[in-house]
Parts: structure tokens; sequence; C-alpha cells
């Protein structure tokens, strides 16, 4: 063991294995053949193997690069610190501070110990294990390997070559612009491609993939999966699990083939559901129309003027604002196109309106069911609509007939409201009580 003073001092150690600590000042290190152990603490210290052999380890206390001949770094203290290895396979170790360590060539191993820690092995085929914290590293060989075994924390992966998780390593981002794959693990698990063609798949857990640029494959796996294609004529598949889709390119293709659970589609295109997906939200500014399959959708519009179609299925149809067209199909339906003045076509079955504006208008000519408007305003019922019910606290007025014998199923506080305002109610429901019993004898 060889220590130095307060002073700049000169240790050389010959043969064996040494240990050299020039102590506080500018020190000057060789440790000659063997394996060699040295303590830097000053940025002026200066280590040399010059012509030696062994396997020797720097510790130190200070951001750190490896010399030729040096094959081993390893930072001490807590402090967030930087190091970096040369051209030969080096064993780089972090602190339980925040370090940046690279291996640069070599095949390198890189361990971050405690802290949030950033690590790049280089060319070569890299051993990288981040520890405790939320770890980043960077993957450029097929042979690069990422261990989080024991680790915590969320990490995330920058690999510029096809690249699947390992357990316990989270997101995944793939880097440059060529058409290379990114694959998950059982969690859930954050994957995002590049400017070239990917293919993203999560596996099992709650993933969200992100296709980016290029004409993406994204499969969600198990779980409750959330998939974006980005940009391009994406193809999309959430699998199991209630899944959420955004659509932006009219070339996007939905697919729940095999899926299961309630699926979300969020497009900013004219879009048609395809079968097995649920759900369609409009999103933007622009004015596309939302189609759904035979299953009962729920098809919901944007800002703007939209047109909402059900086709078969008991569908929810909400226009919200804009002048919307909305058309139930077959099935009992129900149509809210918001504000705007609206054209709501219910179809067959019984179907549900929501009026709110004095424009919004019921269709159900030729069709059939027992139909029912919920106004907040004055209102009539048109032909082939069968109720009217008035909400809110105005004083409205409905223009349904009072019942008959024919039309048993109005309902009392109805048929008051219609009638005009000089009408005794009491004497309305005596008269509807009088004619419902004979109704029924």
């Amino acid at each position: 063991m060889l220590t130095g003073n307060g002073a700049a001092n000169t240790l050389t150690g010959l043969a064996g294995a040494d240990f050299l600590d020039g102590g506080a000042g500018a020190d000057t290190m060789a440790g000659g053949l063997g394996d060699d152990t040295y303590v830097v603490d000053s940025t002026g210290d200066v280590v040399s193997e010059s012509g030696g052999d062994g396997t020797d380890t720097v510790l130190s206390s200070i951001a750190y690069t490896l010399a030729t001949g040096l094959e081993n770094v390893t930072l001490t203290g807590n402090a967030a610190l930087n190091a970096t290895g040369n051209a030969v396979a080096n064993i780089v170790t972090g602190n339980d501070g925040d370090n940046s360590l690279a291996g640069l060539a070599g095949d390198d191993r890189l361990t971050g110990g405690g802290g949030n820690d950033r690590l790049d092995g280089g060319t070569g085929a890299d051993a990288m294990a981040g520890g405790l914290g939320n770890d980043t590293y960077t993957v450029d060989n097929v042979g690069d390997a990422v261990d989080e075994t024991g680790g915590d924390g969320v990490d995330l992966v920058n690999s510029s070559v096809s690249f699947a998780l390992a357990a316990g390593v989270d997101n995944l981002t793939l880097t440059g612009s060529a058409a290379i794959n990114a694959t998950g693990n059982a969690d859930a698990n954050v994957l995002t491609g590049n400017a070239g063609v990917n293919r993203l798949t999560g596996l099992d857990g709650a993933d969200t993939l992100r296709g980016l640029a290029g004409n993406d494959q994204l499969f969600g796996g198990g779980g409750a999966d959330d998939l974006d294609g980005g940009t391009g004529a994406d193809s999309l598949s959430g699998g199991t699990g209630d899944d959420i889709y955004t659509v932006d390119n009219v070339g996007d293709v939905v697919d729940e083939t095999d899926g299961d659970g309630v699926d979300l589609v969020k497009s900013s295109v004219t879009f048609t559901l395809a079968a097995g997906v649920e759900n369609l939200t409009l999103t933007g500014s622009g004015s596309p129309s939302a189609t759904g399959n035979a299953a009962a959708n729920i098809l919901t519009g944007n800002g703007a003027a939209n047109t909402l179609t059900g086709l078969d299925g008991d569908d929810t149809l909400i226009g919200l604002s804009g002048n919307d067209r909305l058309n139930g199909g077959a099935g009992a339906d129900i149509l809210n196109g918001g504000t705007g003045s609206d054209i709501m076509t219910g179809g067959d079955g019984d179907d549900l309106y929501s009026v709110d504006t004095t424009g919004d208008i019921v269709d159900e000519t030729a069709s059939d069911g027992i139909d029912t408007v919920t106004s907040s305003i004055t209102y009539t019922l048109g032909t082939g609509v069968e109720r009217l019910t008035l909400t809110g606290t105005g004083e409205s007025r409905g223009g349904a007939m009072p019942p008959t014998t024919s039309s048993p199923a109005m309902t009392v506080r109805t048929c008051c409201r219609a009638l005009p305002a000089t009408t005794s109610c009491p004497a309305v429901r005596a008269r509807i009580r009088s004619t419902a019993a004979r109704a029924t004898t």
C-alpha cells in the first residue's frame, strides 16, 4: 500500500497487486505490473498503466475517464458523478448518486447502484444494471442486456436496434429512423416508435403504444391498452381488455378480432367501427362522421357539425355542439344532438330523443316502435313519435294529444302539460282515471 500526503506526490508500485492513494494534492500514480487499485480524489491526479498488465481499478470520488491500460472504475461517495470507460472491456460502477456511466468501445459492464442513473455501454455487447432509481439505458447493439432485477423506479430504454424489455424494465423508445421493433413485458409498458416503420408489441399489462411516424403495426396484447399509431396508415390491434385507439389517418385500421372488453376509438377523421369495437368519439375541430357496427355503440361527436350513424344495435348517439345529423338505425337507440339545430332519426325500435333547441328535428317517418322525446323547450310531437316528457324547471308546453283508450301509455303529467294553461288538471286527472278504468273492463 502506497499512501501520499497533502503534497503533490509521485507513487510507483512496480510489481505486485498494489494499492495507491496519493491523498490530497495532484498526484502521479503508476502501479506497474499486477492488479493495481488507485484512489483518485483530485482532477489533477494522474494514473499511468503504460507497460503494465493485470486488471486495474480506479476508486474515484470525482468524475473520471479511464486512461489506456486501465480496466475498471468505481465511483465513491454520494455525489452525482460521471464515469467513462475506454476502448477495452470495462467495469464501470456508480455510487448512490445520480450517475452517468459510459462504456465506450468493448463489451462493458455498467452498474448504477442507487440514484437515477444514465447507462450507455457504447459499441459492443454491454451488460447494464441500473439498480435502484429511475434509470435510463442506451442500447445500440442486439447483444446489449438490461437488467433491473431487484431494482425499482420507472426505467427507460432508448434503443436504435430491435429490443425486448426484460422483467422490471418499464418503458422503451426506439431511436433513429430504421425499421425496428419494440416488445414489452408483463408489466404496464410505454413503447414509442421512431420515424421509421415499427412493430410495437405490448404483451401483458396495460400498455401505452405510440407509433409516431411511419406505417406502424401496434399490438397491445393482454390488458387495457392505449394505442396511437401516429402519422401514417397504421394497423392497431389491442387484443384482450378495454382498449383505447387514436386514429388520425383514413388508412388507419383498428382490429379487435378475438379481442374482448369495451373498446374506444378516438378519431379526428371520418371513421367506421369494425366488428368487436364498441365506442367511437370524434376529436379535433373538423366535421368528420362516425359510423357504428352491428353491436350497441356509443358514438360521440366533437364541436363541429357531425353525422353519426348507429346502424344495428341499441346505440347511444351524442352530437355535442354543432348542427348534427344523428341516425340510429335499427335497435332501441338514444339520440342527443346536444347544442345546435340537430336532425335526429332513430329508425326502427323504441327510440329516445333529447331536444333542447327549437331547431331540433325528430324524424320517425316510416319507422316503428314506441318512441319518446324528452324536451327542455316547448315541443310538438311529429308523426310516428308516441311520447313526450318535458324536462327542466321552465314553463314549457308539450304538443302531445290527451290520452285515449288507444293510447293508455301516456302519462298524467305529460297530458296535463299538453293541454292549454286554463284547463284544470284535477279535472283532467279524473277524466283520465275514468277513461283508463273503462279501457280495462
